[in-house]
């Protein structure tokens, strides 16, 4: 019973033993139904590091008996066979996934969003769902794989989203065409000589 627990235990803690022990790793007791992920949504093609998406995950019980607690786990996995090293890039899901019992031929989707944690390391991967059930090592119908690899791209800026609104002051323009002359002024006053409009003053 204690190594039965193995995979619900930090993931640290859960290689550790694995590598010690060289078994697999179930989480809870084999289901006595035949409980199968039918099938995710496609990941996105690219997220950033604590980016998140929604996915639709789809499970059935292909057995002829009820299953005993069923529980869903996802992983970013550098190849199609979940491996030892797949388990720390567990991702986060958001309601999780727990199915208390399902009956013979039943099927259940629910739609989850997945977030990215802090920890992965930037580069792409496959986006594995897995059974609480499966072990390490296995490519069979207790995980269900990603067609297309997501590329784990930069983190998000953590910004207010607060802007003050006033931009930096751009350098001063070149001195632009002179403009067109203006209309012609007013004839003035005569001057201080008495010289009238109508005659022609003497120098």
């Amino acid at each position: 019973m204690h190594h039965m627990r193995l995979l619900a235990r930090p993931t640290s803690l859960l290689a550790v033993s694995a590598a010690v022990l060289g078994i697999g790793v179930p989480a809870i007791a084999h289901a006595r139904g035949s409980v199968v992920v039918s099938s995710v949504t496609e990941p996105p093609d690219v997220r950033p590091v604590r980016g998140h998406w929604r996915t639709t995950i789809t499970v059935s019980n292909q057995g002829s008996t009820t299953s005993t607690p069923v529980h869903l786990r996802m992983f970013l996995s550098r190849g199609r066979r979940f491996s030892r090293d797949d388990l720390p890039r567990e991702l986060q899901l958001a309601p999780r996934i727990s199915y208390s019992r399902m009956s013979s031929m039943r099927v259940w989707s629910r739609r989850v969003t997945a977030t990215i944690p802090t920890s992965i390391p930037e580069r792409s991967y496959y986006v594995v769902t897995c059974l609480s059930t499966a072990r390490v090592g296995t490519d069979n119908l207790k995980c269900h794989f990603s067609g297309q690899m997501m590329t784990v791209g930069t983190a998000t800026p953590t910004g207010t989203g607060i802007g003050s609104g006033v931009g930096i002051q751009g350098p001063v323009g070149p001195a632009g065409p002179a403009g067109p002359a203006g209309p012609k002024g007013d004839k003035g006053d005569a001057g201080k000589d008495g010289c009238s409009a109508n005659k022609v003053c003497e120098g």
